[in-house]
């Protein structure tokens, strides 16, 4: 058994070539809906894919993981899971994986990140059971019981307060974690220990760590205590000081809490630009700001309706995504700020669904969302 999941876990679902380069190489506009896993226990509200796999760890509101392998073949049933990562307690809020595939790493509002080694052995046998909104038997939702392995945490890394966020370095040696506290905890990965932290006042929403481990971002947040602010801070990884905020360049009117609410953030692969999502309701017309790393505006685009809940880098560097409330998932082309596509469609307001999170393969051809519906949607890209 231990031989064959360390097969599976080196093999399977490997991408035949390294990330896209060049501009204009993806039609992102013909982005094709490939399946729809209806997982359905609650919100699924994280997904990332491993390394240079299909392998795809999505997590859920109730703390739950799943692992799936993502065919190249579409049509046909949707993939089943293969694994079960066990242990959080609460809401999933945010996955990030090593370069290698190997380590998966994810925060949860049960106040801790977990590490997970995917080539460690199952402790045992389960089941994930996985539900079909549209299919149903009498009153109950008709419900598939599907065999998975069970795997447990090989290190966990303690928070004081809900964890909603974290990100990873690109040489996976670093991660940086955020906290309802206002603590960002930077921590060696390989030795499992804290680096150093930095502190704010309010709710962290959104960090994000420079792929070369320098820079990192903390967005604070003062929903329901209007007595603090918002607030935007750069800082020096290396040292856990100050280096400049972005309060005085997002404002929104002229109160004492003018700054701008920010609920995602991302740097771009060469280090060079990060992009913040605004915050919102249903109703408010959120903005994806993109700056450059020390901080000079590049790009305000203008389009989602609901906050943003997600912000990444395509591999080609030249476009980035976001995704949130509105149910749309918008590629945006980095040289203009001009939308480019727009993947899904908008199926209503406030708790009628959302997107939380989304992830690219790594040569830019698939692209998954965490659906609030309880659902995994799968796009596959073209090349031109």
């Amino acid at each position: 058994m231990i031989r064959l999941l360390a097969s599976f876990v080196l093999v399977g679902a490997v991408l035949g070539q390294g990330p896209v380069q060049g501009q204009d190489k993806i039609a992102f506009d013909k982005a094709a809906p490939v399946w729809t896993i209806p997982w359905d226990a609650d919100w699924v509200t994280a997904v990332a894919f491993l390394g240079e796999t299909r392998r795809l760890a999505a997590g859920n509101k109730l703390g739950q993981i799943l692992i799936f392998d993502i065919p190249d073949k579409t049509g046909g049933p949707f993939p089943p899971p293969l694994r079960r990562l066990d242990g959080h307690t609460n809401m999933i809020s945010g996955l990030a994986a090593s370069p290698d595939g190997r380590w998966l790493y994810s925060a949860s509002y049960d106040h801790t990140v977990r590490v997970w080694d995917m080539q460690a052995p199952a402790k045992s046998k389960g089941s994930a059971v996985l539900k079909g909104e549209k299919v149903k038997k009498g009153a109950a939702t008709e419900k598939t019981e599907l065999p998975v392995e069970i795997h447990e945490a090989q290190k966990i890394l303690p928070h004081k307060e809900w964890v909603r966020s974290l990100s990873l370095s690109q040489d996976g040696k670093q991660l940086l974690s955020g906290d309802d506290t206002g603590s960002s905890i930077l921590w060696d990965v390989p030795a499992g220990t804290e680096l150093r932290r930095w502190q704010v006042k309010g709710w962290l929403q959104a960090v994000a760590l420079s792929p070369d481990g320098r820079d990192a971002v903390s967005c604070g947040s003062t929903r329901y205590a209007e007595f603090l602010i918002n607030s935007i801070d750069l800082w020096d990884a290396s040292t856990g000081k100050p280096k400049f905020n972005l309060g005085a360049t997002l404002k929104r009117g002229t109160g004492i809490n003018n700054i701008v609410a920010i609920s995602a953030a991302a740097y771009s692969g060469d280090n060079k630009m990060l992009a913040l999502g605004q915050a919102g309701e249903a109703g408010d017309f959120a903005k994806v700001f993109l700056f450059s790393a020390d901080g000079k505006k590049l790009q305000e685009m203008n389009g989602h309706r609901g906050g943003v809940n997600a912000v990444a880098f395509h591999p080609d560097g030249q476009h980035l995504v976001s995704a949130g409330r509105d149910t749309t998932v918008r590629i945006w082309k980095i040289a203009d700020g001009k939308a480019v596509a727009d993947i899904g469609k908008a199926r209503g307001g406030q708790f009628q669904d959302w997107i939380h999170s989304v992830s690219f393969t790594n040569d830019g051809l698939w692209l998954a969302a965490a659906d609030m519906a309880g659902q995994i949607q799968i796009w596959k890209l073209e090349k031109k």
